[in-house]
Protein backbone atom coordinates (compact mmCIF):
# COMPACT_ATOMS: atom_id res chain seq x y z
CA UNK A 1 0.00 0.00 0.00
CA UNK A 2 2.74 2.39 1.17
CA UNK A 3 4.34 1.65 -2.36
CA UNK A 4 1.02 2.21 -4.23
CA UNK A 5 0.60 5.47 -2.54
CA UNK A 6 4.14 6.60 -3.52
CA UNK A 7 3.67 5.91 -7.17
CA UNK A 8 0.15 7.58 -7.16
CA UNK A 9 1.95 10.72 -5.74
CA UNK A 10 4.78 10.64 -7.66
CA UNK A 11 2.37 10.45 -10.92
CA UNK A 12 0.36 13.34 -9.40
CA UNK A 13 3.12 15.48 -9.53
CA UNK A 14 4.36 14.99 -13.11
CA UNK A 15 0.59 16.06 -13.98
CA UNK A 16 0.60 18.94 -11.91
CA UNK A 17 4.34 20.12 -13.10
CA UNK A 18 2.75 19.28 -16.58
CA UNK A 19 1.29 22.46 -16.96
CA UNK A 20 4.39 24.58 -16.56
CA UNK A 21 6.24 22.69 -17.97
CA UNK A 22 4.05 22.78 -21.45
CA UNK A 23 4.44 26.28 -21.25
CA UNK A 24 8.00 26.46 -20.90
CA UNK A 25 7.94 24.61 -24.20
CA UNK A 26 5.78 26.79 -26.14
CA UNK A 27 7.72 29.78 -25.02
CA UNK A 28 11.02 27.78 -25.77
CA UNK A 29 9.47 27.47 -29.47
CA UNK A 30 8.68 30.89 -30.02
CA UNK A 31 11.72 31.99 -28.56
CA UNK A 32 13.22 29.92 -31.23
CA UNK A 33 10.89 30.75 -34.30
CA UNK A 34 12.24 34.58 -33.41
CA UNK A 35 15.94 33.33 -33.51
CA UNK A 36 15.40 32.39 -36.77
CA UNK A 37 13.86 34.73 -37.93
CA UNK A 38 16.99 37.21 -36.73
CA UNK A 39 18.92 34.93 -38.97
CA UNK A 40 17.35 35.99 -42.25
CA UNK A 41 17.40 39.67 -42.24
CA UNK A 42 20.17 41.63 -41.64
CA UNK A 43 19.29 43.58 -39.30
CA UNK A 44 18.95 41.99 -36.11
CA UNK A 45 17.59 44.23 -33.74
CA UNK A 46 14.15 43.80 -33.45
CA UNK A 47 14.36 39.92 -33.80
CA UNK A 48 16.82 40.13 -31.02
CA UNK A 49 14.87 42.49 -29.16
CA UNK A 50 12.13 39.73 -29.39
CA UNK A 51 14.23 36.55 -28.64
CA UNK A 52 15.89 38.20 -25.34
CA UNK A 53 12.24 39.19 -24.26
CA UNK A 54 11.07 35.78 -24.74
CA UNK A 55 14.02 34.35 -22.72
CA UNK A 56 13.26 36.89 -19.94
CA UNK A 57 9.62 35.41 -19.82
CA UNK A 58 11.15 31.80 -19.99
CA UNK A 59 13.76 33.02 -16.69
CA UNK A 60 10.75 34.22 -14.75
CA UNK A 61 8.77 31.17 -15.40
CA UNK A 62 11.81 28.60 -14.41
CA UNK A 63 13.25 30.97 -11.49
CA UNK A 64 9.17 30.34 -9.90
CA UNK A 65 8.76 26.99 -10.68
CA UNK A 66 12.24 25.75 -8.73
CA UNK A 67 11.48 28.62 -6.06
CA UNK A 68 8.17 26.11 -5.40
CA UNK A 69 10.23 22.96 -6.00
CA UNK A 70 12.67 24.82 -3.20
CA UNK A 71 9.56 25.02 -0.83
CA UNK A 72 9.09 21.51 -0.74
CA UNK A 73 12.62 21.18 0.36
CA UNK A 74 12.69 23.28 3.03
CA UNK A 75 9.52 21.77 4.48
CA UNK A 76 10.51 18.45 4.02
CA UNK A 77 14.10 19.74 6.49
CA UNK A 78 11.40 21.48 8.66
CA UNK A 79 9.00 18.48 9.61
CA UNK A 80 12.17 16.04 9.57
CA UNK A 81 13.60 18.40 12.46
CA UNK A 82 10.17 18.91 14.46
CA UNK A 83 10.31 15.19 14.61
CA UNK A 84 13.62 14.98 15.96
CA UNK A 85 12.54 17.53 18.32
CA UNK A 86 9.81 15.07 19.29
CA UNK A 87 12.15 11.91 19.28
CA UNK A 88 15.01 13.19 21.80
CA UNK A 89 12.56 12.98 24.93
CA UNK A 90 11.51 9.50 24.57
CA UNK A 91 14.83 7.96 22.87
CA UNK A 92 16.55 9.84 25.66
CA UNK A 93 14.81 8.45 28.57
CA UNK A 94 15.61 4.69 26.28
CA UNK A 95 19.02 5.76 26.54
CA UNK A 96 19.49 6.39 30.16
CA UNK A 97 17.41 3.18 31.09
CA UNK A 98 19.70 1.16 28.81
CA UNK A 99 23.19 2.69 29.25
CA UNK A 100 23.21 5.80 32.15
CA UNK A 101 22.75 9.66 32.49
CA UNK A 102 25.81 9.96 30.30
CA UNK A 103 24.80 8.30 27.17
CA UNK A 104 21.72 10.09 27.33
CA UNK A 105 23.19 12.91 28.23
CA UNK A 106 25.45 12.57 25.07
CA UNK A 107 22.36 11.61 22.64
CA UNK A 108 21.00 14.93 24.10
CA UNK A 109 23.68 17.02 23.00
CA UNK A 110 24.65 14.87 19.24
CA UNK A 111 20.84 15.25 18.39
CA UNK A 112 20.50 18.93 19.04
CA UNK A 113 23.87 20.11 17.55
CA UNK A 114 22.45 17.78 14.43
CA UNK A 115 19.35 19.75 14.47
CA UNK A 116 20.91 23.01 14.94
CA UNK A 117 23.19 21.79 11.55
CA UNK A 118 20.28 20.65 9.51
CA UNK A 119 18.23 23.53 10.02
CA UNK A 120 20.35 26.93 10.42
CA UNK A 121 23.02 25.20 8.02
CA UNK A 122 20.82 23.32 5.05
CA UNK A 123 17.84 25.64 5.00
CA UNK A 124 19.78 29.05 5.60
CA UNK A 125 22.50 28.56 3.91
CA UNK A 126 22.36 25.93 1.54
CA UNK A 127 19.72 26.63 -0.29
CA UNK A 128 19.68 29.76 -0.82
CA UNK A 129 23.03 29.09 -2.53
CA UNK A 130 21.39 26.68 -4.70
CA UNK A 131 18.91 29.38 -5.89
CA UNK A 132 22.33 31.54 -6.30
CA UNK A 133 23.47 28.42 -8.77
CA UNK A 134 20.39 28.45 -10.66
CA UNK A 135 19.93 32.29 -11.51
CA UNK A 136 23.35 32.38 -12.47
CA UNK A 137 23.29 29.66 -14.54
CA UNK A 138 20.08 30.81 -16.65
CA UNK A 139 21.91 34.28 -16.94
CA UNK A 140 24.70 32.77 -18.18
CA UNK A 141 22.81 30.85 -20.86
CA UNK A 142 20.78 33.66 -21.81
CA UNK A 143 24.03 35.99 -22.41
CA UNK A 144 25.70 33.15 -24.72
CA UNK A 145 26.98 30.01 -22.16
CA UNK A 146 30.49 31.43 -21.71
CA UNK A 147 30.68 34.68 -19.29
CA UNK A 148 29.41 32.93 -16.04
CA UNK A 149 29.78 29.57 -16.58
CA UNK A 150 33.71 29.23 -14.56
CA UNK A 151 31.33 31.13 -11.42
CA UNK A 152 28.02 28.81 -11.68
CA UNK A 153 30.69 25.67 -11.91
CA UNK A 154 32.44 26.53 -8.77
CA UNK A 155 29.58 27.33 -6.84
CA UNK A 156 27.92 24.10 -7.23
CA UNK A 157 31.36 22.10 -6.43
CA UNK A 158 31.28 24.52 -3.21
CA UNK A 159 28.03 23.23 -2.41
CA UNK A 160 28.63 19.25 -3.40
CA UNK A 161 32.11 19.95 -0.45
CA UNK A 162 29.70 22.02 2.18
CA UNK A 163 27.39 18.76 1.90
CA UNK A 164 29.91 16.34 2.21
CA UNK A 165 31.84 18.38 4.70
CA UNK A 166 28.45 18.75 7.39
CA UNK A 167 28.13 15.24 6.93
CA UNK A 168 31.70 14.33 8.00
CA UNK A 169 31.61 16.92 11.07
CA UNK A 170 28.12 14.83 12.06
CA UNK A 171 29.89 11.80 11.57
CA UNK A 172 32.80 12.18 13.66
CA UNK A 173 31.11 14.05 16.47
CA UNK A 174 28.39 10.87 17.15
CA UNK A 175 31.46 8.88 16.43
CA UNK A 176 33.39 10.56 19.31
CA UNK A 177 30.73 10.73 21.87
CA UNK A 178 29.83 7.17 20.67
CA UNK A 179 33.05 6.24 21.90
CA UNK A 180 33.39 8.14 25.27
CA UNK A 181 30.04 8.04 26.86
CA UNK A 182 29.09 4.39 27.07
CA UNK A 183 32.40 3.89 28.15
CA UNK A 184 31.60 5.91 31.55
CA UNK A 185 27.85 4.44 32.15
CA UNK A 186 29.39 0.80 31.77
CA UNK A 187 32.09 1.68 34.27
CA UNK A 188 29.62 2.51 36.85
CA UNK A 189 26.93 0.36 36.16
CA UNK A 190 29.69 -2.61 36.76
CA UNK A 191 30.73 -1.00 40.36
CA UNK A 192 26.55 -0.90 40.93
CA UNK A 193 26.10 -4.52 40.25
CA UNK A 194 29.23 -5.56 42.05
CA UNK A 195 28.63 -4.21 45.30
CA UNK A 196 25.04 -6.01 44.85
CA UNK A 197 27.16 -9.13 43.92
CA UNK A 198 28.93 -8.61 47.74
CA UNK A 199 26.14 -8.79 49.65
CA UNK A 200 25.82 -12.36 51.02
CA UNK A 201 22.42 -14.48 49.86
CA UNK A 202 21.13 -12.11 47.59
CA UNK A 203 24.27 -11.35 45.37
CA UNK A 204 23.80 -13.56 42.75
CA UNK A 205 20.17 -12.67 42.57
CA UNK A 206 20.76 -9.28 41.82
CA UNK A 207 23.36 -9.31 39.09
CA UNK A 208 20.49 -11.46 37.36
CA UNK A 209 17.89 -9.08 37.83
CA UNK A 210 20.30 -5.99 36.75
CA UNK A 211 21.28 -8.41 33.64
CA UNK A 212 17.57 -8.92 32.95
CA UNK A 213 16.26 -5.28 33.62
CA UNK A 214 19.25 -3.83 31.43
CA UNK A 215 18.75 -6.09 28.03
CA UNK A 216 15.01 -5.42 28.16
CA UNK A 217 15.94 -1.42 28.40
CA UNK A 218 18.25 -1.75 25.82
CA UNK A 219 15.91 -3.98 23.57
CA UNK A 220 13.20 -0.91 24.10
CA UNK A 221 15.73 1.58 23.29
CA UNK A 222 16.78 -0.33 19.98
CA UNK A 223 12.95 -0.67 19.32
CA UNK A 224 12.26 3.27 19.94
CA UNK A 225 15.01 4.28 17.54
CA UNK A 226 13.70 2.19 14.81
CA UNK A 227 10.91 2.91 14.89
CA UNK A 228 12.20 7.01 14.77
CA UNK A 229 14.32 5.71 11.66
CA UNK A 230 11.75 4.58 10.04
CA UNK A 231 9.35 7.48 10.49
CA UNK A 232 12.29 9.71 9.29
CA UNK A 233 12.55 8.31 6.46
CA UNK A 234 8.64 8.07 5.86
CA UNK A 235 8.24 11.94 6.30
CA UNK A 236 11.59 12.57 3.84
CA UNK A 237 9.48 9.89 1.04
CA UNK A 238 6.84 12.40 0.01
CA UNK A 239 8.60 15.69 -0.57
CA UNK A 240 11.61 13.78 -1.89
CA UNK A 241 9.30 12.38 -4.38
CA UNK A 242 7.93 15.29 -5.33
CA UNK A 243 11.57 16.86 -6.30
CA UNK A 244 12.28 13.80 -8.06
CA UNK A 245 9.69 14.30 -9.88
CA UNK A 246 10.65 18.15 -11.10
CA UNK A 247 13.98 17.04 -12.11
CA UNK A 248 12.37 14.40 -14.14
CA UNK A 249 10.42 17.08 -15.81
CA UNK A 250 12.88 19.63 -16.06
CA UNK A 251 15.23 17.14 -17.63
CA UNK A 252 13.01 15.88 -20.11
CA UNK A 253 11.85 18.77 -20.94
CA UNK A 254 15.46 19.54 -21.78
CA UNK A 255 16.04 16.75 -23.88
CA UNK A 256 12.61 18.03 -25.99
CA UNK A 257 13.76 21.57 -26.51
CA UNK A 258 17.10 20.10 -27.90
CA UNK A 259 16.27 19.41 -31.76
CA UNK A 260 13.35 22.30 -31.60
CA UNK A 261 15.10 25.45 -29.51
CA UNK A 262 18.32 27.04 -29.13
CA UNK A 263 20.74 25.15 -27.54
CA UNK A 264 21.11 27.80 -24.40
CA UNK A 265 17.27 27.55 -23.84
CA UNK A 266 17.38 23.71 -23.57
CA UNK A 267 21.03 23.97 -21.37
CA UNK A 268 19.49 26.84 -19.35
CA UNK A 269 16.12 24.04 -18.79
CA UNK A 270 18.53 21.70 -17.92
CA UNK A 271 20.53 23.65 -15.61
CA UNK A 272 17.05 24.18 -13.43
CA UNK A 273 17.10 20.24 -13.27
CA UNK A 274 20.17 20.39 -11.80
CA UNK A 275 19.44 22.54 -9.70
CA UNK A 276 16.49 20.37 -8.27
CA UNK A 277 18.78 17.34 -8.09
CA UNK A 278 20.90 19.14 -5.46
CA UNK A 279 17.86 20.35 -3.83
CA UNK A 280 17.26 16.40 -4.21
CA UNK A 281 20.52 15.58 -2.15
CA UNK A 282 20.01 18.55 0.28
CA UNK A 283 16.78 17.01 1.68
CA UNK A 284 18.44 13.36 1.44
CA UNK A 285 21.70 14.82 3.69
CA UNK A 286 19.61 16.08 6.57
CA UNK A 287 17.91 12.59 6.18
CA UNK A 288 21.00 10.97 6.82
CA UNK A 289 22.76 13.20 9.39
CA UNK A 290 19.79 11.96 11.41
CA UNK A 291 19.57 8.31 10.58
CA UNK A 292 23.25 8.50 11.34
CA UNK A 293 23.15 10.26 14.68
CA UNK A 294 20.21 7.75 15.70
CA UNK A 295 22.23 4.54 14.30
CA UNK A 296 25.56 5.30 16.21
CA UNK A 297 23.58 6.25 19.64
CA UNK A 298 22.03 2.86 18.82
CA UNK A 299 24.78 0.61 18.38
CA UNK A 300 27.42 2.60 21.16
CA UNK A 301 24.98 2.52 24.13
CA UNK A 302 23.48 -1.10 22.89
CA UNK A 303 26.15 -3.18 25.15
Amino acid sequence: DILRAFGDLFRGELLTQRKALLGIIAIAVFAGIFRAVADVFDSHQIADMSYYSMFLLLFTMLVRTFSETAEVGTDAVLKLTDFMKALIPAYSLGIGLASGEAGAAAFSSIALFVIYLATEFIRGFLFPMIHIYVVLALINHMAGGEYLRQAAELLKTFIQFLSKTMIGIAVGVNFIQGMIAPVIDSARRGFVVKAFSAIPGIGGAADSVVEVAVSAAILVKNSVGIAGALILVLIAAVPAIKIAACFLMYKVTAALLGPIAHRNIAAGVSEVGEGALMLLKSVMTALLLFLITIAIIMVSSGH
